[in-house]
Order: structure tokens, then sequence, then C-alpha cells
């Protein structure tokens, strides 16, 4: 990284070298999708809907082409999942927020009505 960033090696280049690491990497498991897993973790995901589609083929959702089943998703990347999990915090603190201001104005007032 430090050649990099002092210019003895080209962007180019390191981006070339990333791209050769292989699937499953710990880099490429923070990026997520599909490079997430490695070559027989795909080959595994592949098979096993393949087999799904057999099986639905054959039941009678496939003849009547309804509730396909779907490829599972590949895992998200770490920062993906700090961005939804940042999202829900706000939004139960906003919650948390307004059950407090509702309390409060109950509370306020009950004491005001004595």
């Amino acid at each position: 990284m430090n050649d990099v960033l002092s210019g003895a090696l080209p962007l180019w280049y390191a981006a070339e070298l990333i791209d050769l690491l292989p699937n499953g990497c710990m880099y490429k498991r923070e990026i997520g999708g599909r490079w997430a897993w490695t070559d027989d973790q795909q080959l595994m995901v592949a098979m096993h809907h393949q087999q799904a589609i057999a099986n639905w083929q054959g039941s009678v959702d496939g003849s009547k082409n309804r509730n396909q089943p779907k490829p599972a998703e590949p895992p998200r990347g770490r920062y993906e999942v700090e961005i939804q999990t940042d999202a829900i915090y706000d939004r139960v603190k906003r919650h948390e927020e307004a059950v407090a201001r509702r309390a409060q104005r109950q509370h306020d007032e009950t004491t005001t009505e004595q």
C-alpha cells in the first residue's frame, strides 16, 4: 500500500493485483457480493438452487408456474451492513425520543390538571 501511495507502484497495477486475489479472500468478503464466496461455495449454492428448481418443477406450484425458488443471496459487504445497522439504530433512537416526549406530555397534562 505504501508503494501505491508513494507512487512507486502505479494504481492500475495495484488494482490488477487486487483483481487477482482469490474469491472468498478477506478483502472480497469485506466487499461482499458473489466474490465473497469461494469457488466451491459458489458451486454448492448453484447446485442447491438447481436441486430446488428440479424439486419445484415436479410440484403443484411448478406445474402452475408459481412460487419459483429464488437463488441464495450472496453476502453483503461490511459497509452495507454497517449502513443498514446505523439506519436501524437511528430509527430506534427517534422512536425512543418520540415515546419519551409523549410520556413527558402526558405527565405535564396530569400535573397541570391537579
